[in-house]
């Protein structure tokens, strides 16, 4: 029975084909998975983890060289930078793989297609990047749901709170149109001031 695993083989061997001979990615998929066998949903599967982990490479490559310590990009073997790429697509762009299965699924393909030593090296940098950014957006939807909270807490402004800012913007517009229109009269900005304040607390 075909598996999701089986298309994330064939989305690594196409990336790896297409780093190798610079031809279009689309091409490659397609016909390693007509040699595969893949029926049309693990297809699409495949087809669309090779889109977003080829066009998000550079980004990627950003993130794995920040979190890969002790190694230069370049020094990575091409095989574990691109199941690292593959993974971190599969993590920001299908939000219904859980983590953990992303992650564990990443180390069997390096298990399987790359050295002893790069199961490891795969689990520890993506560990690191996927739990820190899962723990940010943790917080960060946190703080929005408190922000919420707060808001909803906060009582409206009552019947006599609304009634005072509105007298007291009629008040200042008054008193400004009565600076306006006292400015060439012999009683002043003073005397017209008062005269408004006058008539805003006879309202």
């Amino acid at each position: 029975m075909a598996t999701r695993r089986m298309a994330r083989e064939v989305a690594l061997k196409a990336l790896y084909a297409v780093e190798s001979s610079g031809d279009p990615i689309a091409g490659v998929v397609e016909h390693l998975a007509s040699e595969e066998g893949l029926p049309d949903r693990l297809r699409d599967f495949a087809r669309a983890l090779c889109r977003h982990s080829w066009e998000g490479r550079k980004q990627y490559d950003d993130l794995i060289a920040g979190k890969a310590e002790h190694w230069a990009l370049h020094r990575i073997a091409r095989i574990d930078r691109i199941i690292l790429r593959m993974a971190l697509a599969e993590y920001f762009a299908f939000k219904d793989v859980p983590r953990k299965v992303i992650i564990n699924e990443a180390i069997e393909l390096a298990r399987q297609y790359s050295t002893a030593k790069s199961p490891g090296f795969v689990n520890g940098v993506l560990d690191a990047l996927i739990m820190q950014t899962h723990h940010r957006d943790t917080e960060c939807a946190e703080k929005r749901e408190k922000r919420k909270e707060k808001r909803e807490k906060s009582p409206p402004l009552t019947l006599d709170a609304s009634r005072f800012i509105f007298l007291l913007f009629t008040f200042i517009l008054f008193s400004l149109c009565s600076l306006w229109l006292c400015g060439e009269t012999k009683e002043g900005a003073g005397g017209c001031v008062m005269g408004s304040f006058r008539i805003f607390t006879e309202t």
